[in-house]
């Protein structure tokens, strides 16, 4: 198990007598788990600007411990160790002026991990949040079989199920890669002209963070016609159904 082989983390800072030391701060046994992990995932809370994707901050730590970060709209989110007396973890602002957290919204009392967050601010909402932690290795690792799984893939069928004449609908050929995925295209026509349609996957940079959707579109234009909802993973198989921002109905057979 990770926690057995504490001599693998990547600590930057010289070994002391008193203990490793990170960035000049010493770093607790009890967080050695963590360094191990590239990202975490928060899902299901009542506040939706909480939720996403939480990266750590090479060389930053709060409390002995490392600091996971989500750049927001006007403020950053964070999740940190309370204090170096307890392995209680929050989630709240984070002030990037000094390097300090603001207000606390969410308190774990003995993990980042599981559902075991409560709310602890006014101002917060619920249901509290769920958090899993991600690894690089698991990143390549779901990459390769997502891969894996869409090179078995010669073609799909796009329908949008609410209108039989939309230009998006027909059959999309594996194509080259676009990005780290294959794409799928389709010859065809868009208000009288001939246009390549493609299917993609985007990895988008939102909030600070590699999430991804798939998009149809006419990228020569540039022209985004549908896009898949955001997901908090990196990367995914094209959903088989999802609905457009005009409340489009888009059915995909592969």
């Amino acid at each position: 198990m990770l926690h057995n082989h504490p001599l693998r983390l990547q600590v930057r800072g010289n070994n002391q007598a008193a203990g490793l030391t990170n960035n000049g701060e010493q770093v607790s046994s009890s967080t050695y788990y963590y360094y191990y992990y590239d990202k975490v995932v928060v899902e299901g809370c009542g506040m939706d600007v909480v939720n996403g994707a939480y990266v750590r901050v090479e060389g930053l730590t709060h409390n002995a411990a490392p600091v996971f970060i989500q750049p927001g709209y006007g403020t950053n989110w964070a999740i940190f160790r309370k204090s170096t007396e307890t392995n209680h973890w929050c989630i709240g602002r984070w002030n990037c002026f000094d390097s300090s957290p603001g207000t606390l919204y969410y308190e774990s009392l003995n993990s980042i991990t599981g559902n075991g967050w409560i709310l602890v601010s006014t101002s917060g909402a619920t249901p509290a949040p769920t958090c899993r932690l991600v690894s690089a290795t698991s990143i390549a690792n779901r990459l390769a079989n997502i891969m894996a799984q869409l090179n078995t893939i010669d073609e799909i069928i796009v329908t949008n199920k609410k209108d039989e004449d939309d230009e998006v609908n027909g059959t999309y050929k594996r194509s080259g890669n676009r990005g780290d995925l294959p794409s799928f295209v389709r010859r065809g026509s868009y208000r009288g002209q001939s246009e390549t349609f493609v299917l993609y996957h985007d990895k988008a940079h939102y909030r600070g963070s590699n999430q991804s959707s798939w998009i149809i579109g006419i990228p020569s234009k540039p022209l985004r016609l549908y896009q898949s909802e955001l997901s908090v993973e990196e990367t995914t198989l094209p959903p088989k159904s999802w609905l457009g921002s005009m409340g489009e109905d888009i059915e995909l057979q592969y």
